[in-house]
């Protein structure tokens, strides 16, 4: 069998040198680089294709054998250490599954994806948190069969509740995707039901947890529209929590929405948030494109665009100055 497919992509070699830069005795040295070859053989299943698995890296590797060979020192402590270190990794892998069916659901093999949850989702391979993960994967496999139109939205939600239920804590630093996911399922269940406070609650819910979750899209995708809750008020709330010394934050909210910074700017402008004609004054007033997008948290290019446009309106409009609106502010060069 190919090392690099029994070790799960774990090159040999690689563990040999991290090993080798520990300035250890030859005796600790072979001692640890047998646990090492021994015990990374049970990470992932020996006939899981080597392109699926997660990648390690050489400063990952050498994480891992600091942690085993400086916190846990007998036997007993190196086990549980290398059962950690395996289920974190089998974690890290579904979880990453996850994400790619999510990212390209049109691409996925189902039954390939079955095998790999009876493969990775169980107590060997996972410890107590394989339940949770377990659901939560099969779950995001049904999302495949929502997208085809053979389940439900509903149906679709009853399967993301079983995995709230599961204990969210085992869901670790992985807990964030999981709400975000649960949030998106919440939207689609509302496509069919139209029941908004499902929605409301659980946008609430997360933030209790310190979650700030990005939902314009699915707003705009299943029209939700509410008083307390909807596109237009969303950017409004965004923009009113910002730091006013956060520069470009319109960028920030461009990341929350799916829109370009530019869109965002010219939706405060249009529903005045901002007040294009102090954008001119300060423009008139002397003020560099760079500063007059600091005092707003917008982009500078978005600011220079803007000014172009509508430069007719603008009181200090010679060749002298009118210049500064197509500089770039961060080329050395200029």
């Amino acid at each position: 069998m190919d090392n690099n497919l029994k070790y799960g992509n774990v090159h040999l070699e690689e563990i040999d040198n991290v090993v080798n830069t520990l300035n250890l005795t030859q005796d600790k040295s072979e001692e640890l680089r047998k646990r090492l070859r021994e015990n990374f053989t049970s990470f992932v299943p020996c006939d899981i294709p080597q392109s699926v698995i997660v990648d390690y890296s050489q400063s990952d590797i050498r994480n891992i054998i600091d942690y085993m060979y400086s916190q846990k020192t007998n036997s007993e402590e190196m086990n549980s250490a290398l059962d950690y270190i395996k289920h974190s990794y089998n974690i890290k892998f579904v979880t990453n599954r996850i994400r790619h069916i999510l990212e390209e659901p049109d691409f996925i093999n189902r039954e390939k994806e079955l095998y790999y949850i009876e493969a990775f989702c169980t107590d060997e391979m996972m410890g107590k948190s394989f339940d949770l993960f377990y659901k939560w994967y099969f779950a995001i496999i049904s999302y495949l069969d929502y997208k085809k139109g053979m389940i439900s939205g509903k149906q679709l939600f009853d399967l993301f509740q079983r995995v709230m239920s599961s204990g969210i804590g085992f869901a670790g630093e992985y807990l964030g995707s999981l709400f975000q996911q649960m949030m998106m399922v919440y939207f689609l269940e509302f496509q069919e039901s139209h029941n908004t406070q499902g929605v409301l609650d659980f946008y609430n819910h997360s933030k209790e947890y310190g979650f700030d979750l990005n939902i314009y899209v699915y707003m705009v995708q299943t029209k939700f529209d509410t008083p307390e809750l909807n596109p237009k008020k969303y950017i409004i709330d965004l923009w009113d929590e910002r730091d006013p010394n956060f520069y470009g934050y319109s960028l920030h909210i461009a990341d929350k929405t799916g829109l370009t910074s530019r869109k965002v700017m010219d939706f405060l402008i249009e529903n005045k948030i901002i007040n294009k004609q102090d954008l001119f004054d300060l423009w008139d007033s002397g003020e560099e494109p760079i500063n007059i997008a600091y005092s707003f948290g917008l982009e500078i290019p978005d600011v220079q665009a803007f000014l172009k446009e509508n430069v007719e309106k603008l009181k200090r409009n010679s060749c002298e100055d009118l210049w500064l609106l197509d500089k770039d502010y961060f080329d050395e060069d200029w």
